[in-house]
């Protein structure tokens, strides 16, 4: 029963770190066309 908590939670962790990644990817990604198609360097 513990043993599938504990893996229940590293699987949750990892889930929320790569959609947390994939945020920040898709974030840098539209603000670096924003500056591209806009000129704006800040």
């Amino acid at each position: 029963m513990l043993n599938t908590t504990v893996n229940e939670t590293v699987r949750y962790q990892a889930t929320k770190a790569i959609a947390k990644q994939k945020a920040v990817q898709q974030y840098e990604d539209t603000w670096l066309k924003w500056q591209n198609k806009t000129g704006v360097i800040l």
